[in-house]
């Protein structure tokens, strides 16, 4: 066993890794979380990965030395997730190969500790069914007159989520030309809102057109279109 560590440690060295490092996973991990993913990634994003790495990885092998980690360690996180949903199974293996792989490239480790041949397990995300025409209908039959009406109208009416739908404005809205323009979206986050023109893609900032009987539906409403431009179409139902 001493043999083995010795070669193990001299491949290390004549690799340029310095065997000497202390660094904690917690520490690999924020400076990994700063550099690497925060910069690059909006804020639902960011939580995301904060979730992952606070609430599942640093748990269990936070305090240990990168160095120290061993594969076994990386199977007990994933055990820990036994029976949740692969997609989160899935994103936990990506952030711990993310975090040793900026191990590795930084010359804390030689190789990473998460085996290539991990992967997610769990049950897949359940298929969403959309609405039939009939069920659309009968959910505008039910909520007509009331608030919800136009917000849900303008979600059947045109696709929009439900981020893109809490950003619109009266700025977006062309009654004339029967189209809503998707600028930015409104994210809520510890029972805070925020605006942002920050869209999830290219794609995502997109003119939609809106059938006549949604245009109409709008339409009903211009006397509300005295209101700060910052008021959403949504809002002015509240």
């Amino acid at each position: 066993d001493l043999e083995k560590k010795y070669q193990i440690i001299k491949a290390e060295i004549g690799a340029g890794i310095d065997v000497s490092s202390d660094v904690t996973v917690t520490e690999l991990s924020q400076t990994w979380y700063n550099v690497y993913k925060k910069p690059h990634l909006r804020e639902g994003g960011r939580r995301g990965v904060l979730n992952v790495v606070n609430n599942w990885i640093l748990p269990v092998i936070g305090t240990m030395n990168v160095r120290d980690v061993q594969p076994v360690h990386i199977r007990q996180i994933m055990a820990t997730q036994s029976g949740m949903s692969k997609s989160l199974q899935a994103k936990t293996l990506q952030t711990l190969r993310g975090i040793f792989r900026a191990g590795v490239e930084n010359g804390i480790i030689i190789k990473s500790p998460v085996p290539e041949e991990l992967k997610a397990a769990g049950k897949d995300t359940e298929e969403k069914i959309p609405l039939t025409v009939a069920q659309s209908k009968q959910l505008l039959d039910t909520v007509r007159g009331t608030r919800a009406y136009l917000p849900i109208a303008i979600l059947l009416g045109t696709g929009l989520r439900r981020e893109e739908l809490c950003g619109l404005m009266w700025s977006d809205i062309d009654l004339d030309a029967g189209e809503i323009s998707v600028n930015r979206v409104r994210t809520f986050y510890d029972n805070a809102g925020a605006f942002s023109d920050d869209l999830k893609s290219k794609a995502a900032r997109r003119t939609i057109p809106t059938p006549d009987w949604l245009t109409e539906a709008l339409r009903a409403l211009q006397p509300y279109t005295l209101l700060t431009h910052r008021t959403t179409a949504a809002q002015t139902l509240y």
